[in-house]
Protein backbone atom coordinates (compact mmCIF):
# COMPACT_ATOMS: atom_id res chain seq x y z
CA UNK A 1 0.00 0.00 0.00
CA UNK A 2 1.38 2.96 -0.63
CA UNK A 3 2.44 5.35 2.06
CA UNK A 4 0.08 8.12 1.62
CA UNK A 5 -1.93 6.22 2.08
CA UNK A 6 -1.26 4.76 4.95
CA UNK A 7 -1.57 7.94 6.65
CA UNK A 8 -4.89 8.73 5.51
CA UNK A 9 -5.95 5.44 7.23
CA UNK A 10 -4.31 6.23 10.23
CA UNK A 11 -5.73 9.87 10.18
CA UNK A 12 -9.61 8.61 9.36
CA UNK A 13 -8.85 5.81 12.36
CA UNK A 14 -8.37 8.79 14.80
CA UNK A 15 -11.30 10.35 13.16
CA UNK A 16 -13.73 8.05 13.37
CA UNK A 17 -12.33 7.76 16.77
CA UNK A 18 -13.05 11.22 17.86
CA UNK A 19 -16.66 10.93 16.45
CA UNK A 20 -17.46 8.01 18.62
CA UNK A 21 -16.15 9.62 21.66
CA UNK A 22 -17.81 12.55 20.83
CA UNK A 23 -20.99 10.31 21.38
CA UNK A 24 -20.47 8.66 24.34
CA UNK A 25 -18.48 5.68 23.01
CA UNK A 26 -15.40 3.98 24.65
CA UNK A 27 -13.05 3.65 21.87
CA UNK A 28 -10.00 0.91 21.92
CA UNK A 29 -7.18 2.20 19.35
CA UNK A 30 -6.45 -0.69 16.96
CA UNK A 31 -2.69 -0.50 16.82
CA UNK A 32 -1.57 -1.41 12.99
CA UNK A 33 1.95 -0.47 11.29
CA UNK A 34 4.04 -1.77 8.10
CA UNK A 35 7.53 -1.57 8.29
CA UNK A 36 10.17 -0.13 10.43
CA UNK A 37 9.74 3.56 8.34
CA UNK A 38 5.73 3.30 9.53
CA UNK A 39 7.07 3.76 12.67
CA UNK A 40 7.35 7.59 12.31
CA UNK A 41 3.72 8.35 12.37
CA UNK A 42 1.75 5.05 13.01
CA UNK A 43 1.73 5.51 16.80
CA UNK A 44 0.59 8.94 16.79
CA UNK A 45 -2.10 10.20 18.65
CA UNK A 46 -2.27 6.59 20.49
CA UNK A 47 -2.71 6.15 24.39
CA UNK A 48 0.71 5.82 26.41
CA UNK A 49 -0.54 3.05 29.10
CA UNK A 50 -4.04 2.48 28.13
CA UNK A 51 -5.46 -0.13 26.39
CA UNK A 52 -5.00 -1.19 22.45
CA UNK A 53 -5.91 -3.69 20.10
CA UNK A 54 -3.74 -5.49 17.95
CA UNK A 55 -4.54 -7.83 14.94
CA UNK A 56 -2.74 -10.54 13.58
CA UNK A 57 -4.99 -11.81 10.55
CA UNK A 58 -2.78 -11.98 7.34
CA UNK A 59 0.50 -11.53 9.36
CA UNK A 60 1.79 -15.26 10.42
CA UNK A 61 1.40 -16.87 6.64
CA UNK A 62 5.61 -16.48 6.04
CA UNK A 63 8.68 -15.73 8.21
CA UNK A 64 8.79 -11.70 6.50
CA UNK A 65 5.30 -11.01 7.75
CA UNK A 66 5.69 -12.41 10.72
CA UNK A 67 9.27 -10.61 11.55
CA UNK A 68 7.64 -7.49 10.30
CA UNK A 69 4.32 -7.69 12.75
CA UNK A 70 6.76 -8.87 15.85
CA UNK A 71 9.09 -6.18 15.36
CA UNK A 72 6.48 -3.43 15.30
CA UNK A 73 4.69 -5.26 17.95
CA UNK A 74 8.07 -4.42 19.98
CA UNK A 75 8.31 -0.95 19.25
CA UNK A 76 4.61 -0.68 20.36
CA UNK A 77 5.08 -2.20 23.23
CA UNK A 78 8.07 0.11 23.77
CA UNK A 79 6.57 3.07 22.81
CA UNK A 80 2.92 3.05 23.94
CA UNK A 81 3.79 0.74 27.50
CA UNK A 82 0.02 -0.62 26.94
CA UNK A 83 -1.87 -1.80 30.27
CA UNK A 84 -3.91 -4.53 28.08
CA UNK A 85 -3.61 -5.55 24.53
CA UNK A 86 -6.92 -6.78 23.03
CA UNK A 87 -5.11 -9.13 20.50
CA UNK A 88 -6.97 -10.95 17.65
CA UNK A 89 -6.43 -13.58 15.72
CA UNK A 90 -2.90 -16.34 16.21
CA UNK A 91 -0.68 -15.27 19.22
CA UNK A 92 2.45 -15.55 18.20
CA UNK A 93 4.57 -17.07 21.81
CA UNK A 94 6.49 -13.81 21.15
CA UNK A 95 3.72 -11.75 22.00
CA UNK A 96 2.33 -13.71 25.00
CA UNK A 97 2.50 -10.63 27.90
CA UNK A 98 -0.92 -8.80 29.14
CA UNK A 99 -3.20 -9.85 26.45
CA UNK A 100 -7.00 -10.19 26.11
CA UNK A 101 -7.28 -12.75 23.12
CA UNK A 102 -10.22 -12.84 21.17
CA UNK A 103 -11.10 -15.87 19.40
CA UNK A 104 -10.69 -15.09 15.55
CA UNK A 105 -14.36 -15.62 13.63
CA UNK A 106 -12.52 -17.11 10.72
CA UNK A 107 -11.99 -20.19 12.84
CA UNK A 108 -15.73 -20.37 13.54
CA UNK A 109 -16.45 -20.31 10.05
CA UNK A 110 -13.78 -23.16 9.24
CA UNK A 111 -15.43 -25.52 11.77
CA UNK A 112 -18.70 -24.51 10.25
CA UNK A 113 -17.45 -25.39 6.93
CA UNK A 114 -15.63 -28.68 8.11
CA UNK A 115 -18.92 -30.34 9.87
CA UNK A 116 -20.85 -28.93 6.63
CA UNK A 117 -18.62 -31.31 4.00
CA UNK A 118 -18.30 -33.94 7.01
CA UNK A 119 -21.93 -34.18 7.01
CA UNK A 120 -22.57 -33.96 3.33
CA UNK A 121 -19.63 -36.68 2.99
CA UNK A 122 -21.25 -39.17 5.93
CA UNK A 123 -24.94 -38.96 3.98
CA UNK A 124 -22.96 -39.20 0.51
CA UNK A 125 -21.77 -42.53 1.82
CA UNK A 126 -24.80 -43.97 3.24
CA UNK A 127 -26.48 -43.29 -0.50
CA UNK A 128 -23.83 -44.86 -2.38
CA UNK A 129 -23.14 -47.85 -0.40
CA UNK A 130 -23.74 -51.11 -2.26
CA UNK A 131 -25.10 -53.01 0.11
CA UNK A 132 -26.96 -52.75 3.34
CA UNK A 133 -23.75 -54.89 5.45
CA UNK A 134 -21.51 -51.59 4.31
CA UNK A 135 -24.25 -49.13 6.01
CA UNK A 136 -23.89 -51.09 9.40
CA UNK A 137 -20.65 -51.04 9.18
CA UNK A 138 -20.21 -47.63 9.07
CA UNK A 139 -22.86 -46.97 11.92
CA UNK A 140 -20.76 -49.40 14.13
CA UNK A 141 -17.55 -47.50 13.08
CA UNK A 142 -19.73 -44.71 14.70
CA UNK A 143 -20.67 -46.37 17.50
CA UNK A 144 -17.73 -47.54 18.90
CA UNK A 145 -16.27 -43.76 18.43
CA UNK A 146 -18.42 -42.43 20.58
CA UNK A 147 -17.49 -45.47 23.06
CA UNK A 148 -14.25 -44.38 22.74
CA UNK A 149 -15.16 -40.70 23.30
CA UNK A 150 -16.90 -41.95 26.29
CA UNK A 151 -14.05 -44.38 27.88
CA UNK A 152 -11.73 -41.46 26.95
CA UNK A 153 -13.82 -38.78 29.23
CA UNK A 154 -13.94 -41.38 32.28
CA UNK A 155 -10.29 -42.13 32.38
CA UNK A 156 -9.55 -38.40 32.17
CA UNK A 157 -11.70 -37.93 35.28
CA UNK A 158 -10.16 -40.44 36.79
CA UNK A 159 -6.77 -39.04 36.19
CA UNK A 160 -7.55 -35.61 37.70
CA UNK A 161 -8.40 -36.88 40.84
CA UNK A 162 -4.56 -36.40 41.91
CA UNK A 163 -5.12 -32.74 40.75
CA UNK A 164 -6.49 -29.78 43.15
CA UNK A 165 -9.66 -27.77 42.08
CA UNK A 166 -7.44 -24.88 41.95
CA UNK A 167 -4.95 -26.72 39.86
CA UNK A 168 -7.64 -27.75 37.18
CA UNK A 169 -8.52 -24.06 37.18
CA UNK A 170 -5.20 -23.16 36.34
CA UNK A 171 -4.99 -25.80 33.78
CA UNK A 172 -8.23 -25.00 32.57
CA UNK A 173 -7.47 -21.20 32.10
CA UNK A 174 -4.11 -21.44 30.87
CA UNK A 175 -4.66 -23.96 27.98
CA UNK A 176 -8.22 -24.19 27.36
CA UNK A 177 -9.36 -20.56 27.98
CA UNK A 178 -6.57 -19.07 26.53
CA UNK A 179 -6.06 -16.91 29.40
CA UNK A 180 -2.70 -14.35 29.28
CA UNK A 181 0.34 -15.55 31.60
CA UNK A 182 -0.29 -12.11 32.83
CA UNK A 183 -4.19 -12.59 33.80
CA UNK A 184 -3.76 -15.75 35.07
CA UNK A 185 -1.43 -14.21 37.85
CA UNK A 186 -3.74 -11.91 38.63
CA UNK A 187 -6.38 -14.56 39.12
CA UNK A 188 -4.70 -16.93 40.72
CA UNK A 189 -2.33 -14.50 42.82
CA UNK A 190 0.71 -15.38 41.48
CA UNK A 191 3.60 -13.62 41.76
CA UNK A 192 3.92 -12.22 38.24
CA UNK A 193 3.94 -13.81 34.27
CA UNK A 194 6.88 -15.84 34.58
CA UNK A 195 5.37 -17.53 37.27
CA UNK A 196 2.22 -18.62 36.41
CA UNK A 197 3.52 -19.74 32.81
CA UNK A 198 5.94 -21.76 34.94
CA UNK A 199 3.20 -23.31 37.26
CA UNK A 200 1.07 -23.87 34.58
CA UNK A 201 3.56 -25.94 32.71
CA UNK A 202 4.30 -27.60 36.06
CA UNK A 203 0.50 -28.77 36.76
CA UNK A 204 0.27 -30.17 33.01
CA UNK A 205 3.57 -32.18 33.89
CA UNK A 206 1.72 -33.47 36.97
CA UNK A 207 -1.43 -34.18 34.85
CA UNK A 208 0.51 -35.83 32.10
CA UNK A 209 2.28 -38.26 34.61
CA UNK A 210 -1.41 -39.28 36.14
CA UNK A 211 -2.70 -40.51 32.64
CA UNK A 212 0.92 -42.12 31.92
CA UNK A 213 0.88 -43.82 35.05
CA UNK A 214 -2.89 -45.09 34.24
CA UNK A 215 -2.17 -46.13 30.86
CA UNK A 216 0.23 -48.46 32.42
CA UNK A 217 -1.88 -49.95 35.27
CA UNK A 218 -5.48 -50.10 33.38
CA UNK A 219 -5.64 -51.57 30.13
CA UNK A 220 -9.08 -49.31 28.91
CA UNK A 221 -7.39 -46.33 29.92
CA UNK A 222 -4.91 -46.64 27.25
CA UNK A 223 -7.23 -44.67 24.96
CA UNK A 224 -5.50 -41.63 26.37
CA UNK A 225 -2.15 -43.05 25.67
CA UNK A 226 -2.28 -44.77 21.99
CA UNK A 227 1.95 -44.73 21.74
CA UNK A 228 0.88 -48.17 24.41
CA UNK A 229 -1.55 -49.63 22.41
CA UNK A 230 -0.49 -52.95 20.86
Amino acid sequence: MPLAMQIYNHYRKHWLAAYWQLHGMTVYPTISWSDERSYDWCFDGEPVGGIVAVSSVGTQANKDSKRLFLRGYEEMMKRLSPEWVIFYGKVPEECDWNLIRVKPHYDDIVKRRKAKWADVEAQAELETAENPEESLTNREDLTTEKRNEVQRKLCLEEASREMTPREMDILTDYYVNDMSAKALAEKHKLKNAATARTTAHTIKKKLDLSIRNLCDTKPECRILCPDTNK
